[in-house]
């Protein structure tokens, strides 16, 4: 009883397949068949390239066909054979539709295109230098690049503005396995133009692919910076404070490194600075011997002063005596022909003062007869607030005589104003 189940089973596969055949090969009938991913070929791009324009993308569009026939026929469709093109003359900045056009095996139609017109959006063709930058991998420990050197700093860069405008820079790989150490060797290295997350930007065309790349692995080592500053700060500003970096890394072959003890800096000239600030150290470095990438920037740092003194030099005549009796006349009398005002300000304020800016003056309401007195000199700011002086000498001698004319008809003061600084 089994046994004859199984032989029936046979039988019914066998005659099913015998059917099959029949149908497709002797009856083979009507079918459809959808060919998918069918690449478009974009026609006349020379035309864009000479209208000053550029497709804004990678240029890969793709559409699906629908074709019918009989049934071995669409089956029988083989890579290839089904071709799609697109004709980019004529068109215009912006977005723009294009239709399709399918070739297929003769045997077979061409039901529906999908999708028959694509979206090309067209841009402004330019071309921009863009930076090239390095990124190594495969660093090995406390070792650097040495002797670098990049045939190309910079590259240009091709397309729609729009991408162009997007790209930040061209990133050049190098596996560092590929060099040798203390030995300089040349290799290409390509360059990719990405954004600005670092992913590469497609539908741009860089001017070169690859540039050359000489370096050499080093070794890296810590030295003493020796730094001598020069010069005073002006308007006798102080330095409160200064940083100065006193060690520095260093890269050179292994026996360039066991040769240097220490590096130098050029002298640093603070001559007249009234400001704090941050001067860049230059280092004066042996041949063969660069400056590491671990160190940080190089600068010495001098924190001024904000109170400065300047000096101004006066004549007697520039001092003003102030309430003296009109019935006196007061002379004075010094051993030297000059007085100094030492001013004290703000460094801002001393940027815009001059010798005019000081007025010298002796009160004299306590005179009241004749005779030799000693009185101090003072000294102000006519124009700002906040400024200190101090005379030198502080104290003059002065003569006192009458005048030998009434009140009504001596002056008040005959002494001048001036100064020379």
């Amino acid at each position: 009883m089994n046994r004859n189940s199984t032989i029936n089973k046979v039988i019914a596969v066998i005659l099913a397949i015998l059917l099959w055949a029949y149908v497709v090969i002797v009856v083979n009938p009507p079918s459809t068949a959808m060919v998918r991913g069918v690449p478009v070929q974009l026609l006349n791009a020379d035309k864009l390239e000479r209208a000053k324009l550029a497709i804004a993308g990678d240029g890969i569009y793709t559409v699906d066909v629908l074709l019918s026939g009989t049934r071995l026929d669409v089956t029988g469709v083989e890579e290839g054979s089904v071709t799609a093109t697109a004709d980019l003359g004529g068109l215009t900045a912006g977005q723009n539709y294009i239709t399709v056009k399918v070739n297929a095996p003769e045997a077979t139609t061409i039901e529906e295109i999908r999708t028959e017109r694509i979206q090309v959006y067209v841009d402004e063709l330019v071309s921009v230098e863009k930076e090239v930058r390095l990124n190594v991998t495969n660093m090995p420990e406390d070792m650097e690049l040495g002797a670098l050197m990049l045939s190309n700093s910079a590259v240009a860069v091709s397309g729609a503005k729009i991408l162009v405008d997007s790209v930040k820079y061209l990133n050049a790989e190098l596996d560092a396995s590929a060099l040798n150490e203390d030995v300089v060797k040349t290799l290409d290295i390509s360059v990719v133009p990405v954004n600005s997350d670092g992913k590469p930007v497609k539908g741009v065309s860089a001017a070169t692919e690859k540039i050359k790349l000489t370096a050499a692995l080093y070794n890296v080592s810590f030295v003493p910076l020796y730094t001598r500053v020069d010069g005073m700060p002006g308007l006798g500003a102080s330095i409160e404070s200064s940083s100065i970096p006193s060690d520095v890394y260093i890269k050179a072959p292994l026996e360039e490194l066991s040769r240097t003890a220490h590096i130098e800096a050029e002298a640093i000239n603070i001559e007249g600075i009234t400001k704090s600030c941050d001067l860049g150290l230059r280092l004066i470095l042996p041949k063969g011997v660069e400056l590491s990438e671990r160190n940080p920037s190089l600068v010495a740092s001098f924190v001024v002063s904000d109170v400065g003194i300047l000096s101004f030099v006066y004549g007697e005549d520039s001092i003003q005596a102030l309430n003296l009796d009109p019935t006196l006349v007061a002379t004075i009398q010094t051993e030297s022909e000059t007085i100094r005002a030492d001013v004290s300000a703000t460094v801002d304020i001393l940027e815009m003062m001059d010798a005019s800016d000081i007025v010298l003056e002796i009160d004299m309401s306590e005179l009241t007869e004749p005779g030799v007195y000693e009185l101090a000199i003072s000294g102000r700011s006519l124009s700002h607030e906040g400024v200190t002086v101090a005379v030198e000498p502080a104290v003059v001698q002065l003569i006192v005589e009458e005048s030998g004319l009434p009140a009504e008809e001596s002056a008040p003061d005959a002494q001048g104003t001036g100064g020379q600084n």
